[in-house]
């Protein structure tokens, strides 16, 4: 039955005006990453692509992530159809399962899309670069951890999706950069820690400043592993759990 549901739910999802929104928004950001290049202070064609992934594909994946989770139940409570997909006779940690995952897998394709299509553009990287390769296996869990989190907000807070959009740009982007300890309170911190390069954020490396982590700082691979193993199962559990206890009706003031 969760197959079935994923199935369904990815068709929804991937309805053509919203593939082709993605795919002139993921080809913008290549071509502005191609011309961004001379403007960073990478030194390495490896560098090059830290810095313009971070900065693009890395939002890229955390908008996809906001915009998807909203269609798993926050949209169905405003568009009121949320009562037609409660009375489905299936569990309801089933629908919510198959639907994350189902926003959870177009997120992570139109992020590797992004990751691919900034390899492309910058000399000596490519679409098979060992790089490239880490980054797809952090963007697979990160797309989970952030539609998951996105999903959780949504169940308990109201038009929450102001708040999944300044997680995903201005808190993700700005606290990896900031010192002290807050850059463990993002999940971006963690995804480069998985993909084996250690980034210290996108705003030092566009004014001239280091983007590497100090020693302590750098995130190892296992721990960031641990802690979006963690995230997935702690969310995750609680949002099943929160859609099963509780009641969830049609709203009235979104007319």
């Amino acid at each position: 039955m969760i197959g079935y549901i994923y199935s369904s739910s990815l068709r929804l999802f991937t309805r053509p005006g919203r593939v082709m929104t993605w795919l002139v928004v993921v080809m913008l950001l290549a071509a502005l990453s191609r011309w961004l290049q001379s403007e960073l202070t990478a030194t390495t064609p490896g560098e090059t692509y830290a810095q313009l992934s971070n900065l693009f594909s890395y939002r890229v994946l955390a908008l996809a992530g906001a915009i998807f989770s909203a269609a798993v139940t926050s949209q169905e409570v405003e568009q009121k159809t949320i009562v037609y997909l409660l009375t489905r006779p299936v569990a309801r940690w089933k629908m919510l399962t198959g639907r994350i995952l189902a926003a959870a897998t177009i997120t992570f394709v139109i992020g590797a899309l992004s990751l691919i299509l900034v390899s492309i553009v910058i000399p000596g990287v490519g679409p098979m670069s060992s790089l490239v390769l880490r980054d797809l296996v952090a963007f697979a869990v990160g797309a989970l951890a952030y539609v998951v989190l996105f999903v959780f907000v949504s169940l308990i807070i109201n038009k929450s999706m102001i708040f999944c959009l300044l997680f995903a740009f201005a808190w993700e982007l700005a606290v990896p950069s900031m010192p002290g300890s807050i850059y463990f309170l993002s999940i971006t911190t963690y995804l480069n820690g998985i993909a084996g390069h250690g980034d210290g954020g996108v705003i030092p490396a566009l004014f001239g400043g280091s983007n590497v982590l100090g020693a302590s700082q750098q995130i190892a691979v296992w721990v960031g592993w641990t802690v979006m193993i963690g995230l997935i199962s702690a969310v995750g559990g609680l949002s099943l759990w929160w859609f099963s206890r509780f009641e969830f009706v049609p709203r009235e003031d979104t007319e």
